[in-house]
């Protein structure tokens, strides 16, 4: 039952992400995670883990409720497995219960103190209910600890954006550019184009309307650098037509509801047109 809980929660990564497993088309990688999982359900209904890689598929499939009910299995089952409640925040998210999110992203910190990703979601998540300064010492914290590894990259790095913080901005960022793909000139062109105040709208309108250069082609493989690249710009209108063109788009299946709720902020993913957004989503999740 380990081994195929374990394939299963493998298979989850394989859905579009910084990993982009193209073997796999995003539909083929949920399939098999909700094969496999159930595969070692049948062998032992009360691994957890099992549970959690099902509740994951099941949440990127739109099937909220189904998720919801196997992640609380999951987490009675063992309250201690961290990972439960990392990934059960994502289904939280998508139905709206942003304070259970926020509490269940903590109680995975306080079980894995020394967790990247984890530390990094609660950075996350402190942006989604507009604790931004508290956002940004989380981010400072575990940049002290893991320097230079893609998750702070790219979640700090549009978190300092957002709060034109941008000579700590443009760092993240050219590295993330690397990280996705772009060689070192274009991040270094990149990040001095965002330090540079004489270049810096420029190169946020480009981050914004999807530039063709492959600097801004690596960041823009995210669907949230353009929606903070027009925050920072003081665009709000021009980061809700980026929300809706990434939900409406080919690359809907890329979007992680939580990671776009933070570069919105609460005012933004408060505003009708962000609830209807973030519920068509949904439906094309559905297969609707």
């Amino acid at each position: 039952a380990k081994a195929w809980a374990g394939l299963a929660s493998t298979y989850v990564l394989f859905h579009p992400s910084e990993y982009d497993i193209k073997q796999y088309t995003p539909d083929e990688s949920l399939r098999l995670t909700e094969q496999a999982a159930r595969h070692a359900l049948a062998l032992d209904d009360r691994s957890a883990e099992a549970y959690v890689a099902l509740a994951y598929g099941l949440a990127h499939r739109g099937r909220l409720t189904e998720a919801a009910d196997a992640f609380q299995r999951a987490i009675a089952i063992d309250p201690r497995y961290p990972t439960a409640r990392q990934w059960y925040t994502g289904t939280l998210a998508m139905t709206g219960k942003i304070p259970e999110g926020l509490e269940q992203i903590l109680a995975a910190q306080r079980l894995d103190p020394l967790s990247l990703v984890i530390g990094v979601e609660v950075g996350e998540w402190l942006d989604v209910v507009g604790r931004r300064a508290e956002a940004a010492t989380q981010y400072e914290r575990m940049l002290e600890r893991y320097p230079n590894v893609y998750l702070l990259n790219y979640f700090g790095g549009l978190h300092f954006l957002i709060d034109h913080d941008f000579d700590r901005a443009a760092g993240l960022l050219g590295h993330m550019a690397v990280d996705l793909g772009a060689d070192s000139a274009a991040g270094s062109r990149l990040a001095a184009g965002i330090r540079n105040p004489s270049t810096r709208a420029a190169t946020l309108r480009a981050i914004a309307n999807g530039d063709p250069r492959p600097e801004f082609v690596a960041v823009n493989t995210q669907p949230e650098s353009a929606i903070a690249a027009n925050r920072a710009l003081g665009d709000e209108d021009g980061a809700m037509r980026a929300l809706e063109r990434s939900v409406d788009g080919p690359a809907y299946q890329r979007i992680y509801v939580a990671s776009t709720m933070a570069v919105l902020g609460p005012d933004l993913r408060g505003r009708p047109g962000a609830q209807a957004a973030f519920q068509r989503l949904v439906r094309r999740l559905r297969g609707q």
